[in-house]
């Protein structure tokens, strides 16, 4: 009776497990699941091509037993550890990116993020330390936690205007990202959100109300430019680390 127990568990175990990172179809390479009856999310590529995937092209539909489906998502952890994977071109179709979704590609270069996506997950890009630039799409809320930690070859990101949260550990470790430019939408910057990023120069921020955690600046030993809207250097300065206080000037001339 015991083993028909646990024999039934098991079973029931492998079966959540298969739902969990299993897939509804495949259509050239890549595995979908569907999101609901017009459209699925990319879950990962076959893997039989996984591990020497160089480039990739994910399109804005695919077909299946007759039926076309949008493609308006890419899935949790869909492309984590695809280490020979140097270019992604993602379709407007897609909304959004899972948690994790592109980790660890260590050879990726290059991305292409259009304007339709309106959320990236945590540690979407973690560890993707080849990235040399990002330009993220001009509907993004929130650059979520660990979003781009461990990049650090990234030396250039643009920020939109429509981000209004940076949350912690954001850009951690990004030891070449030289200069950052926060929009004035941007109300709260997350602890260790820019830590280590040991060569960064310069940074402006454009929000005289923004809340800054004490640690979203640690160990940025090379930083000696923060620019502030007029009139907010004294409050604004107390919310970084006492080493970098008298870095902080206003440029009302920017604003």
């Amino acid at each position: 009776m015991m083993r028909t127990r646990l024999f039934v568990f098991a079973m029931l175990m492998l079966a959540a497990i298969g739902k969990m990172f299993g897939y509804d179809f495949a259509v050239n390479g890549l595995y979908y699941n569907k999101v609901d009856s017009n459209s699925v999310e990319v879950t990962c590529p076959a893997q039989d091509s996984d591990l020497h995937l160089c480039r990739i092209a994910i399109p804005k539909s695919v077909k299946y037993n007759g039926k076309t489906y949008k493609v308006s998502r890419i899935g949790n952890y869909a492309f984590a550890s695809c280490r020979h994977l140097s270019k992604v071109t993602i379709p407007n179709s897609v909304t959004s990116i899972g948690y994790n979704a592109f980790e660890g590609c260590c050879a990726l270069m290059t991305i292409e993020l259009p304007n339709s996506i309106e959320s990236i997950d945590d540690e979407a890009f973690m560890a993707c330390w080849r990235l040399t630039k990002v330009v993220l799409p001009n509907g993004l809320k929130y650059i979520e936690f660990g979003l781009f930690n461990g990049c650090t070859n990234l030396i250039d990101v643009v920020i939109p205007k429509s981000v209004e949260r940076i949350e912690w550990d954001a850009f951690a470790y990004c030891r070449n990202l030289r200069s950052v430019e926060i929009p004035g939408a941007v109300t709260q910057i997350g602890a260790g959100a820019f830590n280590y990023c040991t060569s960064l120069q310069s940074v402006t921020i454009r929000n005289r109300n923004v809340e800054i955690d004490a640690k979203a600046f640690e160990e940025c030993g090379r930083l000696r430019f923060i620019y502030v809207p007029k009139s907010s250097k004294a409050k604004l300065e107390k919310m970084f680390p006492v080493s970098l206080r008298e870095y902080v000037v206003e440029k009302c001339d920017m604003f």
